[in-house]
């Protein structure tokens, strides 16, 4: 993954660029299992996508967080596997990578 956005580009001080895509590459992963379910379960083929853009910015802004948590609580040297899971989960929120192909009432109507 490369990390070319100007803001983000001190990511690289910390962590590799295969160890960010790596996590890409999980969330990637993860995020077409909970569509692809949902289609299944549901009959919605083709509802919805993965918004790449935006979860690239989910993985800069998760290793952001991390290394400002690191920078404040000076005594960590790394996080414990809840905190990870905690930052992922609320900037995959916040970034909202997964994005409906058409609006939920015409979803809903079908």
């Amino acid at each position: 993954m490369d990390v070319t956005a100007k803001n983000y580009v001190y990511l690289k001080e910390h962590y590799t660029e295969e160890y960010m895509s790596d996590r890409y590459r999980h969330w990637y992963r993860q995020c077409r299992t909970l569509v692809r379910n949902i289609e299944d379960a549901y009959d919605l083929k083709g509802f919805a996508r993965i918004d790449r853009p935006k979860l690239r910015l989910m993985i800069f802004s998760y290793f952001a967080d991390i290394i400002r948590l690191k920078k404040f609580h000076t005594d960590i040297k790394t996080t414990r596997r809840v905190t990870n899971f905690a930052y992922g989960v609320y900037w995959f929120l916040r970034a909202g990578p997964g994005k409906l192909n058409s609006p939920l009432s015409d979803i809903l109507a079908s």
